[in-house]
């Protein structure tokens, strides 16, 4: 058995098909569609009203990105960037402090009891490195302000934690980027993500509503993106990759409107890989869930470091819910290309997004999306 390696999910992407900016209309992107035979066609988001059964049932996530991304000065006169993960439970009851799990970079210059300011009267000290000589160390910092307060400062003056290969020439605040807007689906409503769940940028509040009015049911998890989803794969044995956890909620509606899905065999869809993880998580957490009451799982917060992926060439995940996932065009080497590989197929992913670098398709979170029907 020749097992898959990072390796074989490399492939060329020209630089020019990197997506740096969105499109003035969201749902003018392409869409390529892959049926259940594995034959390709080229369409636009818009037309999805006409390409999903109307008996259909979309899972979107309802996470909203907040602007997580700083740079602070060191007492030493050094320069930090800081990237914000999730806050923590206070330890106290002091409402001028809060902690954090972050990334920063570079790490070899933050150290425990360092303190960082970040301007405008936000200040933190390391408490606390954690794995330094991991693949993906992190810290705990506490700040000089609640966890509210820490939020408030941040749509002011925080930036938009847009991914690496999104350039732009220079860092510009919250309150004045145009990622702000862009880099959020229109149904955000739970602030928690450092990613946008990339697959939803494409939807409008119109192209929802002509959706609902065919028929096809629109219902919401939540899983805030954090570093599991974005962080590179580095070795080459991909079972020895670490995914970090993730927090997830399924309210009862939705549970309740896909047991009844299931039921009557509808077409249920993931809109992006967030909403596919949170709910085959829950799915294998409680083995029954199409049996339970929805006041079960529902309204509870989760935790899961799904990872999927394709072992050989042959290997192939058979989901518990879904039978197709709306997704956009991401990275060599990435967690998410394995997750589609294990879902599509290795050799059909692979020669569907050749055939989409040919046709110049727009790649990664600003890109194009792709509507893929599982077997």
């Amino acid at each position: 058995m020749n097992l898959l390696t990072r390796k074989d999910f490399h492939f060329d992407l020209p630089e020019h098909l990197v997506a740096h900016q969105a499109l003035a209309q969201r749902d003018a992107a392409r869409l390529m569609v892959r049926d259940s035979s594995g034959n390709l066609s080229d369409h636009i988001v818009s037309e999805l009203v006409d390409l999903l059964p109307a008996d259909s049932l979309l899972i979107l996530n309802n996470t909203k990105v907040f602007p997580s991304r700083l740079v602070g000065n060191l007492d030493t006169g050094g320069k930090v960037e800081i990237f914000l993960l999730k806050s923590l439970p206070a330890s106290s009851n002091n409402e001028n402090k809060s902690f954090w799990t972050a990334l920063g970079k570079p790490f070899k210059k933050l150290k425990a009891g360092k303190p960082i300011d970040f301007g405008h009267g936000l200040l933190a000290e390391v408490k606390e490195l954690q794995g330094r000589d991991s693949m993906s160390p992190t810290l705990v910092l506490t700040f000089n302000r609640s966890t509210e307060g820490v939020h408030d400062w941040l749509q002011t003056y925080g930036i938009v934690p847009l991914p690496p290969y999104i350039k732009r020439e220079q860092l510009i605040p919250a309150a004045q980027s145009p990622d702000t807007e862009r880099y959020q689906t229109v149904y955000a409503d739970a602030v928690g993500s450092v990613a946008a769940p990339t697959a939803g940028l494409h939807l409008t509040p119109e192209l929802l509503a002509r959706l609902k009015t065919r028929g096809i049911q629109v219902a919401y998890t939540c899983l805030h993106v954090g570093a599991g989803t974005f962080l590179p794969v580095k070795s080459d044995t991909i079972s020895e990759h670490t995914m970090h956890f993730e927090s997830y909620s399924v309210p009862t509606s939705t549970i309740a409107a896909i047991q009844e899905g299931l039921r009557a065999e509808k077409t249920i869809i993931a809109v992006g890989t967030t909403s596919f993880r949170s709910l085959e998580s829950l799915a294998k957490k409680f083995p029954e869930f199409s049996k339970l009451s929805p006041e079960t799982m529902g309204e509870i917060w989760h935790e899961t470091d799904l990872f999927v992926y394709p072992k050989t060439k042959s290997d192939q995940y058979r989901p518990k819910i879904f039978k197709g996932i709306l997704t956009n065009f991401h990275q060599p080497e990435s967690t998410l290309l394995m997750l589609i590989a294990a879902l599509v197929g290795y050799e059909e992913v692979m020669k569907a997004y050749e055939w989409a670098v040919e046709r110049e398709y727009r790649f990664y979170s600003y890109g194009d999306s792709s509507l893929l029907w599982l077997k």
